[in-house]
């Protein structure tokens, strides 16, 4: 069996109308690509040369056309195996809070987007790596009175707004 840890999972939260939460990013994977037909968060490969941090910046920037205005990582790795390759994946998780006005721009890896809220995710995310994922998010990261230590933290990348 092989490992593998060169990927990367960008959950992308932005506040509800209201501001008194955040709404979640799901992303369609268009049909006749590897899980064509199932709603994603934003994820991808480190490229040769990349940070994971750098690596969740490009790959939100080329699959939504989202900046991250804060950015976390996550203490939790999703770790899923595939049969076909023989191969067990790690993925860092990070989160990225995107301002609410800020235009999504797909690109051709997907055909629609949607916005979840919290109390939908169990019914609307598909993995249990992801649900455990956010379930770290939403209790440790975006809830409110934590330390300072488990905020999301704010972020400024090179070439970023």
């Amino acid at each position: 069996m092989k490992s593998r840890t060169d990927k990367v999972i960008v959950y992308v939260l932005r506040p509800t109308e209201d501001g008194k939460g955040h709404q979640v990013l799901q992303m369609l994977r268009r049909e006749g690509v590897y899980m064509g037909g199932t709603w994603q968060s934003c994820s991808g490969g480190i490229e040769p040369g990349e940070t994971a941090v750098e690596a969740a910046v490009r790959e939100l920037r080329e699959e939504t056309g989202l900046f991250p205005r804060r950015l976390t990582f996550l203490s939790y790795v999703e770790s899923f195996y595939i049969a076909e390759t023989d191969t067990l994946w790690h993925r860092t998780g990070f989160c990225a809070l995107v301002d609410r006005e800020e235009a999504l721009t797909l690109n051709e890896e997907h055909t629609a987007s949607r916005w979840i809220s919290r109390r939908e995710i169990s019914r609307a995310v598909l993995w249990p790596g992801e649900r455990a994922g956010l379930a770290e998010i939403f209790r440790e990261h975006v809830a409110p009175g934590r330390p300072v230590a488990h905020r999301l933290l704010d972020f400024k990348a090179p070439g970023g707004p």
